[in-house]
């Protein structure tokens, strides 16, 4: 595809250009040609640097410069090479890149290494008890050290924004309340009220409230005058009394509803429209001026203490780069080396970032490319006003308006919602000229009229969700490939899922996988908030420490071990408080199968390192195989391999066991920003939030849950252009509360601009659902005014599993299935083992295994022998070759010791017959002692009789043990009332005639018992 105009002239631009690029208008294409015009004008690749800010828009860029480049230079171009390691990355690799060729001029050593926000945060909370006694003591008279530590740690985490903070003049400070103050008491609701109350007397001036609204009146005027006691008068009024006889008819109810009213707005103004600057914050900015001495002192004491450690945080880059660069030799050298300089999202950089740039872009040809309606990271320091002022600084202004990504319709949509929404919006012009003879939006919004809770909304709207995924993928609804450009059906890797919040992605993720389909994460999540990493630290301090009670306790009630919460209860009531659970377990329990792996535990000391510590460990207590049996195990199986990776990282920095735990503890606690690893899944719905869904597209997207939580008034705030405020006890600040409204209009400017950015990622068809109309409501007026909303029952029900339909072409040619003329096997009465068996495969049933083999006889009779207490031996089994009973019965010697363990008492055996609808479903026997239920299984358990079991009579736990690993799986309740609940579809599915056979069978059937007999995998057109 080729430039248009605009492009072009951003592209050919010489000297500074700057470059507003709204969505989908070609930006990293426009960069890529600029890059390319650089190299064509005689510059080599090492002389252009790029600056993207994530790496995936590094790589991205680097992609499509080298794809051109190699289409115009001979293969063997030295430029081509060149590009691969030129500098393209983000301001951070540009800053390391510095850092590590001028370690002098950057104050660093030439040998530092880079920490993460974790590392830099243990070491903070270790050290700055230490670095504080360097305090001067008089600063403890003003401000206590509690209180002192807090604001230390929290203004180093933006050092150069506090800075920046405390140079603002008071006198303009108070001079911006001021005026602040007037404007609402001038232009606000007062004078309104000044003039109601004015109009009605009471007959008698002894009437209460004839004296409340005089009194009311002399406050008013009072303020408008200028005069703060207002405030006081007001605060005074007294609703209660008053008499009708006293008043002309209906002017008593008018001057009530009056003066409750103004009560009511006096009680909404901020406090600094009530206090202004008052004492408060006249006494709190003699304490910042020591609180300032001591950041400085002990910002000061932790670049050295960093130094002698050799590491660097991210700040250090960007503050060390930015002093290298103050050198004149160093800037002499980079201004030379560097001709020219792409800068990506520049509506998303900090001041101290801008610094950088513009220093190293002095001598350069500078092209900065930005949207502020796509500014997302204030809360990182970021200022969106850093891009306006490069636009005004620029030589060349070029706006890229015409939209190669979305159908018309979408966008007049978003022009239509977001022109007044956002400042100085400028409208977005379609190139495509496809369309759909269908609306391009849909909305879903949870009944207005209902009382449920905002949990209940998202659970609705979670299921509803599932209801139109089912749906698009199972009507006809046609969307245009991106690769191909031609229409077809939409497949799940179509759509995507965007939230702000994680905890709704959790919910619509648990539908997906109900509806069988698989969901993946893309970009986001945080890893260190997954139950993995509670795991991995339960692991490695139980390893480091068997007698650490609080470690030990986890790992015992973990499924890695089993021991229930009451069963653990019975045993502490026995437990002597001078010994630890360890050891008290070791000699209550010898013997226990539950405790043997803990014999072979790699326990410190060990010459193991931490990362080789718990892999070995995780693979004694089957962790990988346990997490392979819960839900959503391709993500779980990958945050366990990330963890694993991240405490190698740490064990090849020199850290020991103890050293990794703290760390993880601190980085847990600390909420840590550390990425949970994409999955590769084939054909996957996306799950990914807004900031994380920044530079991506899908032909579909949902667009769910921007409703926003209700903020709450923060103890302390800087902002650069403001200063910086705190309350200490709870008294009233008027410049906190002021710099509190401002950000909070910023806040609202931000939450548009994140509507904008995940409406603007759907290619073809865009679906918003809202749990709730709270905060939403200025974005849903626009969207009701265009389209119509659909509201979504509290109540509505789970969609039925997803049932892959026989039009679709399916990976592999399966043989069509007839149930019409069923098998010996397959009745109006089946057993619950066998419609498990079709729970995972309809071909299961339709193979010629009959009902009751060899299997189910050996399970009943061990099943039997366990309610008896006896033992299984050769002469038990007649009916079996003496090799076959023999290899057996050593396959699963020591059953019964390791099951008499799991159960509190001798077990009864426990069968029935459940009804759903024409089907009678028999199930059973299981080993039930009126606590746990089990099912003795070798291969597949029975899940669903399980279910059933639990149904009719609910038991704490239920189990499969697998004999001929000697190990039990333990099953949840919720986990079996899932399974129940999809029962009755699943029944359903069994009487159509014929149902669908599922899809992609090949991993089921490598393992299959029934391979050798299925008439599919008999069959020529199967590929395994």
């Amino acid at each position: 595809m080729g430039l248009n105009p605009r492009q072009l002239e951003a592209v050919a631009a010489q000297g500074t250009v700057a470059i507003s690029a709204g969505a989908g208008t070609g930006k990293t294409q426009t960069m890529a040609a600029r890059y390319l015009a650089h190299v064509e004008a005689g510059m080599r690749p090492l002389e252009v640097v790029a600056v993207t800010f994530t790496v995936r828009a590094a790589s991205e860029l680097r992609r499509r410069i080298l794809e051109q480049l190699r289409e115009k230079l001979p293969i063997n171009d030295p430029r081509i090479l060149e590009v691969e390691v030129a500098p393209i990355g983000t301001i951070h690799s540009l800053c390391q890149r510095i850092c590590s060729e001028f370690p002098v001029e950057s104050g660093l050593n030439y040998d530092f290494v880079v920490a993460d926000e974790t590392t830099y945060q243990q070491l903070l909370a270790q050290e700055l008890p230490h670095l504080l006694e360097a305090v001067p003591p008089n600063t403890y008279e003003l401000i206590d050290y509690s209180a002192l530590k807090g604001f230390v740690a929290s203004f180093l985490g933006d050092l150069e924004k506090f800075r920046r903070a405390m140079t603002v003049d008071i006198a303009e400070i108070k001079a911006s309340i001021a005026a602040a103050r007037l404007r609402v008491l001038e232009d606000g609701a007062l004078p309104l009220f000044e003039h109601q109350l004015s109009q009605c007397e009471a007959l008698t001036l002894n009437d209460r409230i004839e004296q409340a609204r005089r009194v009311a009146l002399a406050g008013l005027r009072s303020l408008l005058h200028g005069d703060d006691a207002g405030f006081g008068m007001l605060a005074a009024i007294d609703l209660r009394g008053g008499s009708a006889k006293n008043w002309i008819p209906g002017e008593l109810t008018l001057i009530k509803d009056t003066l409750r009213a103004l009560r009511d707005y006096l009680r909404s103004l901020p406090s600094y429209v009530v206090y202004g600057f008052n004492q408060t914050d006249e006494e709190h900015q003699v304490i910042l001026q020591e609180v300032s001495k001591a950041v400085e002192l002990v910002a000061a004491q932790l670049v050295e203490l960093k130094r002698s450690r050799g590491i660097a945080d991210f700040n250090d880059l960007e503050l060390h780069a930015v002093q290298a660069l103050k050198d004149d030799m160093v800037c002499r050298e980079l201004t030379t080396r560097f001709r020219a300089i792409l800068v990506d999202e520049v509506q998303d950089i900090s001041p101290l970032q801008y610094e950088l740039l513009t220093r190293l872009g002095r001598a350069a040809s500078l092209a900065a490319v930005g949207d502020v309606k796509q500014s997302l990271y204030r809360f990182r320091g970021a200022d969106p006003d850093l891009f306006a002022r490069q636009i005004a600084q620029s030589a060349v202004h070029v706006t890229l308006e015409e939209n190669y990504r979305t159908v018309p319709g979408l966008v007049e949509f978003v022009n239509h919602t977001f022109d007044g929404l956002l400042p100085e919006y400028e409208a977005l012009s379609p190139r495509r000229t496809t369309s759909f003879p269908r609306p391009p939006v849909e909305i879903l919004l949870v009944d207005d009229s209902s009382d449920a809770t905002l949990t209940q909304r998202r659970q609705a709207l979670a299921r509803q969700i599932g209801h139109r995924i089912f749906g698009l993928l199972e009507e006809p609804f046609e969307i245009v490939d991106p690769r191909t450009n031609l229409r077809r059906q939409v497949r799940p890797h179509d759509i995507a899922i965007i939230s702000s919040r994680w905890t709704m992605l959790d919910a619509v993720a648990e539908e997906l996988q109900r509806v069988g389909l698989v969901a993946n994460i893309v970009g986001g999540g945080q890893l260190l908030g997954t139950q993995e990493a509670l795991d991995v630290l339960t692991i490695l301090a139980f390893c480091d420490n068997p007698h650490d009670d609080l470690a030990c306790i986890a790992l015992m009630r973990s499924p890695m071990i089993g021991i229930s919460d009451r069963e653990l209860a019975t045993l502490a009531e026995r437990k002597g408080r001078s010994v630890s659970w360890f050891s008290f377990l070791n000699d209550e329990l010898r013997g226990d199968p539950r405790l043997e792996a803990l014999k072979y535990l790699p326990y410190s000391p060990t010459a193991l390192s931490p990362s080789d510590q718990l892999a070995q460990a995780g693979d004694l207590l089957l962790y990988p195989e346990l997490l392979a049996r819960l839900n959503h195990h391709e993500r779980r199986r990958a945050d366990w391999i990330a963890l694993l990776d991240l405490v190698d990282d740490r064990s090849r920095e020199g850290l020991d066991t103890q050293a990794v735990i703290m760390y993880l503890r601190q980085a847990i606690a600390d909420q840590a920003r550390i990425r949970r690893p994409p999955i590769e899944a084939e054909d996957s719905v996306s799950l990914v939030t807004i900031h994380a869904s920044k530079g991506l597209e899908w032909p579909i997207t949902f667009v769910i849950d921007l409703d926003r939580s209700p903020s709450r008034s923060p103890r302390q705030l800087i902002d650069p252009h403001r200063g910086v405020a705190f309350t200490l006890n709870g008294e009233p600040s008027g410049h906190l509360s002021w710099i509190y409204e401002h950000q909070l209009r910023e806040d609202l400017l931000e939450e548009h601009r994140r509507w904008y950015v995940a409406t603007t990622r759907a290619r073809d068809h865009l679906i918003l659902g809202f749990a709730s109309r709270s905060q939403v409501d200025e974005l849903l007026t626009r969207v009701e005014e265009q389209f119509q909303v659909s509201q979504i029952p509290i109540d509505i029900a789970p969609a039925t599993p997803r049932i892959t339909p026989e039009a679709r072409t399916a990976r592999y040619r399966l043989p069509a299935v007839d149930l019409s003329t069923p098998s010996p096997a397959i009745r109006r009465s089946i057993t619950s083992r066998a419609l498990d068996d079709f729970r995972r495969c309809p071909l299961l049933l339709a193979s010629s295994e009959p009902p009751f083999g060899p299997v189910g006889r050996l399970r009943t009779l061990l099943s039997q022998r366990a309610r008896d207490g006896l033992s299984v031996s050769e002469r038990d089994l007649p009916w079996m070759g003496a090799r076959d009973a023999r290899t057996l019965l050593q396959a699963v010697g020591g059953y019964q010791l390791q099951l008499a363990s799991h159960l509190i008492k001798r077990p009864a055996l426990r069968e029935g017959t459940t009804r759903i609808g024409a089907w009678s479903i028999a199930w059973g026997p299981f080993l039930d002692d009126q606590e746990s239920l089990i099912d003795l299984a070798f291969d597949e358990g029975d899940l669903v009789g399980l279910a059933l079991a639990h149904a009719e009579q609910p038991v704490s736990r239920a189990g499969i043990y697998y004999l001929t690993q000697s190990r039990i799986h333990w099953l949840s309740p919720p986990e079996l009332a899932r399974t129940a609940a999809q029962l009755t579809s699943l029944v359903h599915e069994l009487s159509s005639k014929p149902p669908s056979p599922r899809e992609d069978r090949a991993s089921v059937c490598r393992n299959c018992r029934r391979s050798d007999v299925c008439h599919w995998v008999q069959s020529q057109d199967h590929r395994l």
